[in-house]
């Protein structure tokens, strides 16, 4: 190979690399968070516990980043698009993956208020708190605990 052939080459895929890197650290942010979330469910419930309906979905939406990287990864490295090379079923798992997330999404509330109900909290009402605003529930066994903030 040339050197005026790799230095085209370099120009034209330099324009997929941020975009590439991106993918791959929001699929890492996706796994981690997921599985953390993952963890803290299956910890022991205190006094004050806080959910988000997307706690369960980050997994699988990882999965869908995952498979974006992928083709990105594999289009820059053999110039080719994944599909013409291994068929659809990344495709497939891709929006499978996304429509388990979507569903995820709406049973998560279900399960937590359910385990949360449970063992003795109570819902506090007007106070969302999480990391997305209005998405998140806080349950206290105290009513005095739902205007503390919680770590």
């Amino acid at each position: 190979m040339s050197i005026s052939h790799l230095i085209k080459k370099i120009k034209r895929v330099s324009k997929f690399f941020p975009a590439t890197l991106i993918g791959a650290g929001l699929t890492s942010a996706c796994f981690y968070l997921g599985l953390s979330k993952i963890a803290n469910f299956a910890q022991e419930i205190g006094n004050v516990a806080v959910y988000s309906r997307f706690d369960f979905s980050l997994i699988p939406f990882g999965i869908v980043m995952l498979g974006f990287t992928i083709t990105a990864v594999y289009y820059i490295y053999y110039e080719k698009r994944f599909e013409d090379t291994h068929g659809h079923i990344l495709n497939y798992t891709m929006v499978v993956a996304f429509a388990v997330s979507i569903i995820l999404v709406f049973i998560t509330p279900s399960i937590y208020q359910n385990r949360l109900e449970n063992a003795g909290l109570k819902e506090c009402s007007n106070t969302p708190s999480s990391y997305l605003p209005l998405f998140g529930t806080k349950f206290v066994k105290d009513e005095s605990l739902c205007r503390l903030r919680h770590n």
